[in-house]
């Protein structure tokens, strides 16, 4: 039997308008997250960092190779390399890291000369 047998109207039922609220509401949608305060006038944020000194990379392998062999070279290069890797750095303002990696390869090329005059010292007497 089809509506019209039923008893209906003489017009199929009509679905509801597009302004009617449904059966079923939609929950409204998620709100954006809240946008970063402004930075301040005259003040910037940091620049971001660009990378790693490669000096400061070349003290720290200087370092621990001058713990194995040619100590008293090899560590003296560590210790100038770092000076000039940690004077790089400071003179980038923070664009440049690896500050701590040319003091390792500085502390490492002290311990590889001192080690390196030990081992001497014992191989003479």
């Amino acid at each position: 039997m089809s509506w019209y047998e039923q008893g209906g109207s003489s017009q199929p039922p009509q679905s509801p308008s597009p302004g009617t609220p449904s059966q079923s509401p939609t929950p409204p949608p998620a709100a954006a997250p809240p946008a970063p305060p402004p930075v301040a006038p005259g003040y910037d944020a940091p620049p971001p960092k660009t990378g790693t000194e490669g000096t400061a990379i070349a003290s720290l392998v200087l370092g621990i190779l001058s713990l194995i062999v040619f100590g008293v070279i090899l560590g003296t290069i560590a210790i100038v390399l770092g000076a000039k890797a940690k004077k790089k750095i400071a003179a980038s303002s923070g664009q440049l890291g690896g500050s701590g990696l040319a003091t390792a390869g500085q502390i490492l090329g002290v311990l590889g000369i001192i080690g390196s005059i030990i081992v001497v010292a014992v191989f003479l007497t």
